[in-house]
């Protein structure tokens, strides 16, 4: 079951209905990763930079990536990732190619980019959850990332099962009403506030 969601103001159906699921069924999305990963290459980035890399896996065409980047997650994600058929982590260049100074945009840059990529999953029927629940240095380890790159979040994505799958109290979680903070707590018409 969905969790129900209200809008102040009317938005596109996608983005309405985004969120992000900890029940998936274990079926392949295979066929639909390379559209999700061309979406997310066609965002905008600073001087064109694209800083954003992927490294992903299918739990059926590289079981053995999958596992490597699943041992990189915390063990409370791990709880409930175990069924997703596909896991993805997510890393930037922290240096600019044009003159190798310092990227300041450069997660903002993952941050479109994954905003791409997530909308193309939602106009699949597959749905995204992104982690922060990860060891970055077993990533590295892993993968052999350079101090050049910084590892930012992994990702999990699949088709939408149902919460009863989950163990308590994650079931519960998965059908809580969403919600977001009105708009005047965050968008200020020409003026700051805390």
């Amino acid at each position: 079951m969905k969790p129900i969601a209200q809008t102040e103001h009317e938005i596109h159906p996608l983005l309405l209905n985004r969120w992000s699921p900890r029940s998936f069924k274990t079926t392949p999305i295979d066929n639909q990763i390379f559209s999700m990963l061309e979406a997310a290459k066609w965002a905008a980035s600073a001087r064109n930079e694209q800083p954003w890399r992927f490294i992903y896996a299918s739990k059926t065409s590289n079981p053995d990536g999958w596992n490597k980047l699943f041992e990189c997650l915390a063990e409370p994600n791990q709880v409930w990732v175990k069924n997703a058929p596909f896991l993805m982590a997510t890393i930037v260049s922290k240096i600019m190619s044009f003159n190798q100074s310092e990227n300041p945009t450069a997660m903002f840059d993952l941050g479109l980019a994954m905003g791409n990529f997530t909308i193309q999953a939602m106009s699949l029927e597959i749905y995204v959850h992104n982690m922060g629940g990860f060891s970055s240095e077993k990533l590295r380890s892993n993968f052999q990332i350079s101090n050049n790159f910084s590892p930012v979040i992994m990702v999990a994505a699949g088709y939408l099962d149902q919460a009863e799958v989950l163990p308590e109290p994650l079931r519960s979680r998965e059908i809580e009403k969403r919600s977001r903070k009105n708009l005047k707590e965050i968008a200020f018409d020409g003026i700051w506030k805390e």
